[in-house]
């Protein structure tokens, strides 16, 4: 017997319990609705407002914290120097966009110190781990950006280094994603 994947099913389920339902009701245009609107969105949080103590090895920790501080702002706190470089380096791979920002901390490399260098690489393979492979890539020239950096310092890299740029570099081919 021919055993099925159990993905289809899935699929239906997670349909049926996201409520998105078809509507063939037109639209109201009375802006006087007693349907509530959408929340406002909520002013971003300031980095030295962050409870950087959740920034622990807990992946619900770092998940939480990656959905409050977003991708962009982790790198910005990296990029400038901030006093919470590292947590921000812990949190990046478990914000919602963490690819979208990886052009930009990719291109920090050739600057960074040995220290920086080698925290910095093991959250882009970190993040480019968590991906999956069929995930959509929304920002390809940053990723591409990211194998090209990686690919410059693939050559004079040794031990721990060499494993992460390794080991990104085979999670950006596995997306058909390769240094220009």
């Amino acid at each position: 017997m021919v055993q099925r994947s159990n993905t289809s099913l899935w699929l239906l389920i997670a349909l049926a319990f996201c409520g998105c339902k078809r509507s063939d009701a037109p639209a109201s245009s009375n802006t006087s609705s007693s349907v509530p609107s959408a929340a406002p969105s909520r002013a971003p949080v300031e980095l030295s407002d962050v409870s950087w103590g959740r920034a622990t090895d807990d992946p619900l920790d770092l998940a939480a914290l990656g959905r409050e501080i977003g991708a962009r702002r982790c790198v910005d706190e990296v990029v400038s120097g901030g006093a919470h470089g590292g947590e921000a380096l812990q949190v990046l791979p478990y914000t919602p966009d963490a690819e979208s920002q990886l052009g930009k901390l990719c291109e920090t490399l050739p600057k960074a110190t040995d220290e920086q260098r080698t925290a910095r690489l093991a959250s882009i393979a970190q993040t480019l781990a968590r991906g999956a492979s069929d995930r959509e890539v929304t920002d390809v020239a940053g990723l591409k950006r990211c194998a090209e950096e990686l690919k410059k310092a693939q050559d004079s890299a040794q031990g721990q280094d060499r494993d992460y740029i390794d080991a990104g570099l085979a999670q950006l081919e596995s997306r058909h994603i390769r240094p220009s």
